[in-house]
């Protein structure tokens, strides 16, 4: 197992090695989820059998990102070859389908991923949960250290200053959070309600994401692949039906939506009326591309019909405002990266400092020792006092000079690591 301890805090130690939604198809994407049951066993693989002193995996529908410290060079390749083994997915291993960041631009990077500005709906709220889930699941699994808690803490406080300082996360902006917004004037809470899901693809497991956030833990899921309505609801929830059941459940739910692609009409006017009258309203969503929903239902009293459509102007005007908001949180994103900094380099100085105080009281103590027996044990006293002033005086001036000075200087030292090749340090090796 690859030693962990006395490991310093250096930011150019961080690696990002990742894939998302503009590197790869969706569909490749899923190939990289990892089962939620089967994270422990990853973290205690790249930490047990890798350079790695602290590793958080985040894993989305539209990202797949594994942060790591690591005091090695090049290890991006060997946790690219570990996925591969692990998932059977190329992504990581492939230029054209991966990105690979260091450092402080891994940082920034989380910090925007926080802000919703990497999400494919800019400002979406859940990627912020999802970055919480990740790092909560590592300290559980004893695989970050202080450099990735901090990280990871300083990116959440950057995402909900973000939401809360800005509009970005304001209205809906895509048609799933849309409609279920417009559902829930119709019918109220959707806790306790009862919904219908027909299909289970992208925009099927957008509305089960919604759904479950909403606080319905409990909803039908039809679709024609039945492995696939099963796995949906395993993740989110749900109970699996045949599509044949879905007209006999109509008159007991209070909620319809359809997210499927088929090119026919699942839900007819014809259909409804054959059911007679409704006791309660009921809202109907159409998802589908084309549309699987008749519009002529709209006309039926007690029925609130919401597609594409009507939804669009809406949509357009969330996404309008979000756009308008993102130079705003891009310069809040550039503030917590300063303050993520000055974290930093306060960090590097308490271990250069404690390393300098280290070294000279080794020794001084060495010096003390070889001597001892040439001195009476009052005079051993008084000369271990005098040398303990004399290293304390010592270090004054190049203590302050690291805590205080702004100009290049001491950047050449951290940079150059000249203070370890002067003084040989042991505890503190900084190769930025």
């Amino acid at each position: 197992m690859f030693n962990r301890e006395t490991v310093p805090i250096t930011m150019k130690k961080l690696t990002l090695i990742a894939s998302d939604y503009n590197h790869a198809p969706i569909g490749e994407l899923e190939k990289l989820s990892i089962k939620e049951n089967y994270i422990d066993h990853i973290y205690t693989e790249l930490i047990g059998s890798y350079p790695i002193n602290e590793v958080v995996v985040l894993s989305t529908c539209n990202r797949f990102e594994i942060y790591f410290v690591s005091e090695k060079d090049e290890i991006e390749n060997l946790v690219a070859d570990y996925v591969f083994k692990l998932t059977g997915s190329r992504l990581l291993k492939q230029e054209q389908t991966k990105y690979v960041l260091k450092g402080e631009s891994a940082v920034n990077h989380l910090f925007e991923v926080s802000a919703g500005l990497k999400s494919q709906i800019i400002g979406e709220p859940e990627i912020l949960g999802q970055v919480k889930s990740s790092i909560s699941r590592s300290r559980e699994s004893r695989a970050s250290g202080p450099f990735l808690l901090k990280l990871f803490e300083s990116a959440i406080k950057t995402g909900k200053r973000v939401r809360t300082r800005t509009n970005i996360a304001k209205g809906n902006a895509s048609y799933a959070s849309a409609a279920l917004s417009k559902a829930s004037e119709v019918i109220g809470s959707f806790e306790g309600k009862k919904v219908i899901l027909l299909g289970t693809g992208k925009i099927g497991v957008t509305v089960s994401k919604y759904l479950r956030s909403l606080g319905l833990d409990s909803y039908y899921i039809a679709s024609r692949n039945k492995n696939r309505a099963k796995s949906l609801t395993e993740k989110y929830g749900g109970i699996p039906i045949s599509l044949d059941k879905v007209k006999k459940l109509i008159p007991e739910v209070d909620c319809l939506i359809s997210a499927t692609n088929v090119d026919i009409k699942i839900i007819n006017r014809s259909m409804l009326e054959k059911l007679g009258k409704f006791k309660s309203p009921k809202v109907i969503i159409d998802l589908g591309m084309p549309r699987n929903v008749d519009p002529g239902i709209a006309e039926i009293e007690g029925i609130y019909l919401f597609n594409i459509s009507n939804l669009d102007q809406s949509i357009q005007n969330s996404i309008q405002l979000r756009k308008e908001s993102v130079a705003e949180a891009e310069m809040i994103v550039s503030k917590e990266l300063k303050s993520f900094r000055k974290w930093h380099r306060n960090n590097e100085e308490s271990d250069i400092s404690r390393s300098l105080i280290k070294h000279f009281n080794i020794v001084k103590e060495e010096v003390l020792a070889v001597n001892s027996h040439k001195m009476s044990e009052k005079e051993f006293k008084r000369v271990d006092k005098i040398t303990s002033l004399l290293v304390k005086r010592l270090l004054h001036q190049p203590l302050s000079f690291l805590k205080n000075d702004d100009g290049p200087h001491r950047e050449m030292l951290l940079k150059k690591g000249v203070l370890n090749k002067l003084f040989g340090l042991q505890n503190y090796t900084n190769d930025r």
